[in-house]
């Protein structure tokens, strides 16, 4: 049985043995001992600090790859974006870059155009920068 407690951003999953009884009583009891502050740092209240520093390590990061989508249909290509606001764990927001970068914006045309030419049937297109 999987129940998910979710406390101030964040969500606690447990499982449960599929013959245990669950009841309200016992999923109280749970959520008040995962909720209440205990001293030995393991708490939700307690590692909401640290999972909200590593979550923002990791989810504000700049991607790695980019990737470049060519639509048949309409002849247009769209880059792989963030979010026009990248929400932090439990902070406020901040806006994304939209569009091409400018090194990037130097291969697109060329790009496009190979893309669009039918006789040259291209299927995948690999680019490294340096």
């Amino acid at each position: 049985q999987l129940v998910v407690l979710t406390f101030q951003g964040m969500l606690l999953v447990l499982i449960f043995e599929p013959d245990e009884h669950l009841d309200a009583k016992l999923l109280e009891s749970v959520r008040q001992t995962c909720t209440r502050p205990s001293g030995d740092g393991l708490s939700l209240p307690e590692l909401r600090p640290a999972i909200a520093r590593q979550h923002a390590e990791v989810a504000e990061k700049e991607d790695e790859f980019r990737f470049v989508y060519y639509n048949h249909a309409n002849h247009s290509l769209k880059l792989s974006y963030k979010p026009p606001v990248s929400r932090g764990f439990l902070q406020g927001g901040r806006a994304a870059q939209w569009g091409p970068k400018p090194d990037e914006r130097t291969i697109l045309c060329p790009l496009h155009e190979a893309l669009n030419n039918r006789q040259a049937a291209f299927r995948e297109v690999s680019y490294l920068s340096a």
